[in-house]
């Protein structure tokens, strides 16, 4: 159900994100729609809760210990529990995924829209159906600890391989909706499989009265780990983008009629004649340049300068 609800989001709803149109007659865009849209249904499933759900009468008191905070951290740090914290710890590491640097990921660095966004999550998806029927038989007859271990060194690797080709092997760096739904579906299948064998896992090592005080640790740690770890990813790219790549800017793609070597590139940078476009002068270049990607640094704003053979930043 999990899966038909994000099929549906992404195809049919983020999709129409950017649209301008008039539903109804008021002027609603697709943005504000889909956030009334989500708000409607967060109201109806409360009420559903509120009004729908009924508790049964257990026919007994409940019989536990008085709550208070010194009791909950020493159960929920209780040594039985420290070494289950070590695999959840690397499963919400695995699972974080970009957060919302993914979507920054697609549509600015790889540009595709919103709605290839959801054409890819709709064939992952439905592809997905099938694979969680056929993936759910093998869930009892593998040793679960020893497979988590080697589905958690298959994520790094699938992951780390998919950059490899984007980044080296892709002459611009952006795979195309197949390669997208191929890499995912490979980690889809290594995901559903770890789920499988994960969440019932921790039901062979956890005692039943300290049920209660794992969810309870698991779920602090759970969201602690996500938290920095998409913090420091954001953190990480800032760092990256500041000091080891150039100026921020529109990307420009120079192709030449025949192919050059880096040092022709270089030497053709360095031997233009730049303008200012400005005040549409020639000017001396300040600062230095760099190839092949072409960037020039200048004491004023870099989005100045034009070379009458090449452009390389947008106006």
């Amino acid at each position: 159900m999990r899966n038909l609800a994000i099929m549906g989001f992404t195809f049919l709803a983020l999709g129409r994100f950017d649209d301008r149109q008039f539903y109804l007659g008021p002027p609603i865009d697709g943005e504000t729609a889909i956030y009334w849209t989500a708000a409607a249904a967060l109201l109806i499933l409360f009420l559903f809760l509120a009004l729908g759900i009924h508790e049964t009468d257990p026919k007994s008191r409940v019989r536990g210990e008085r709550f208070s905070i010194r009791l909950f951290f020493t159960s929920v740090l209780s040594k039985n529990l420290l070494p289950i914290y070590f695999l959840i710890f690397g499963y919400a590491m695995i699972t974080a995924g970009l957060g919302t640097l993914a979507g920054l990921l697609f549509t600015e660095q790889w540009h595709f829209t919103k709605q290839e966004m959801g054409n890819n999550a709709v064939v992952g998806g439905v592809i997905n159906i099938f694979l969680i029927v056929f993936l759910g038989f093998f869930a009892d007859k593998i040793n679960r600890l020893k497979s988590y271990q080697v589905l958690a060194v298959l994520t790094v690797v699938v992951n780390f391989a998919f950059y490899l080709y984007v980044n080296f092997f892709l002459y611009d760096r952006r795979p195309i909706l197949v390669e997208l739904i191929l890499s995912g579906e490979a980690l889809s299948i290594i995901g559903i499989l770890m789920s499988t064998t994960y969440e019932p896992m921790v039901y062979d090592y956890v005692p039943r009265n300290e049920m209660g005080a794992y969810m309870a640790g698991a779920g602090l740690l759970n969201r602690v780990t996500i938290l920095i770890a998409l913090n420091g990813t954001g953190l990480f790219i800032w760092a990256y983008a500041v000091f080891l790549l150039p100026p921020a800017g529109d990307m420009t793609r120079v192709v030449f009629r025949e192919s050059m070597t880096t040092e022709q590139v270089a030497g053709l940078l360095t031997n233009t004649r730049w303008v200012d476009t400005v005040e549409d002068a020639p000017e001396t270049r300040r600062g230095k340049t760099r190839s092949p990607g072409g960037w020039h640094r200048s004491s004023r704003s870099r989005n100045r300068w034009r070379s009458p053979a090449i452009c390389l930043s947008a106006p």
